[in-house]
């Protein structure tokens, strides 16, 4: 399809095992009863959305649960993301991860939550609630995701902070203390 990469696997013959070539639109020659094997893996942008609200998030998005941070005071917060990214080398990704998948449940997911815990983590409670501080730590969780991804093929375009979640208690001294300074 327009949108996809092809990796050719071949079973049996003098160049056995997966092909350097990588497929795009068009037909491809693959030889029946499992003698070649096409896999197919996305071209176009993919999005990882971790969120405690699923119906908020993209239809065709891989759905995880929300990223739970511990920020630099000790408190705890759920912070909503949405990580989008793509495959950069598709022959890396099918040899280093694996077909179907497996580039969201061996790659970007075991590493988007340690990610953003290592940056977003930085940040104070109070600091959550200052925008340029919070994109700069997003930004930062992007070229760290980058630097981990990039031998397995995958680059990630950005990392978007959607929402976060203090505990009712933490949220409500927060408010008050807001209000007293406003007053």
């Amino acid at each position: 399809e327009p949108d996809e990469f092809g990796i050719k696997v071949v079973r049996v013959g003098l160049n056995r095992g997966v092909q350097k070539q990588v497929y795009h639109a068009g037909l491809t020659f693959v030889l029946p009863f499992g003698l070649h094997e096409m896999y197919r893996l996305p071209k176009g942008i993919q999005v990882l959305e971790l969120t405690n609200f699923p119906k908020t998030a993209a239809l065709a998005a891989r759905k995880d649960r929300a990223a739970h941070i511990q920020t630099s005071d000790g408190f705890f917060v759920d912070v909503d993301v949405s990580i989008l990214y793509r495959i950069k080398d598709p022959y890396l990704v099918f040899t280093t991860i694996g077909p179907g998948t497996l580039f969201e449940d061996n790659g970007i997911i075991p590493k988007a939550e340690p990610a953003l815990k290592e940056t977003l983590g930085k940040l104070t409670t109070e600091e959550f609630y200052n925008s340029p501080l919070r994109v700069a730590k997003a930004e930062e969780a992007k070229h760290k995701l980058n630097s981990e991804l990039a031998v397995k093929g995958l680059e990630v375009d950005q990392v978007l902070v959607r929402y976060f979640i203090y505990s009712p208690e933490i949220q409500k001294n927060i408010e008050e203390k807001k209000l007293q300074d406003q007053m």
